[in-house]
């Protein structure tokens, strides 16, 4: 996301000035998105073109983080909650689909199975 970020600021500056564009676009708050014109996309933006191509709003990234977190390990979804920057508890359950818990649960049998492996072997 941060090539992004540097390419939107850069747009064709020189590298070199990186640093201070990133200074005046934090305190400035300039728009991450905007038209060609300049002006600023509107909020529900990013969604609508997600719909569009995906049939599914933005929100379905917020579960995308979460699930991929999940698939680590469930402390990594501490991870989502931090890359969605959302501070509750309540929306680190929400966004963490089904399909990771189950796949998360089928890797600790797994696990589980390997260390009984282990044992009936002795």
């Amino acid at each position: 996301m941060q090539r992004c970020v540097d390419a939107r600021l850069l747009q064709d500056d020189d590298p070199t000035y990186l640093d201070a564009l990133h200074d005046a676009a934090e305190e400035e708050e300039w728009p991450l998105l905007v038209h060609p014109d300049g002006t600023r996309v509107a909020e529900n933006y990013v969604s609508q073109v997600w719909s569009t191509k995906f049939g599914a709003g933005a929100h379905i990234c917020r579960s995308i983080v979460y699930d991929v977190g999940f698939a680590i390990s469930v402390d990594a979804t501490l991870a989502g909650m931090l890359m969605n920057d959302h501070t509750s508890q309540q929306a680190r359950k929400k966004y963490t689909g089904d399909r990771a818990k189950l796949a998360a649960l089928a890797a600790a049998g797994s696990e589980i199975d390997g260390i009984f492996d282990e044992f009936s072997v002795l």
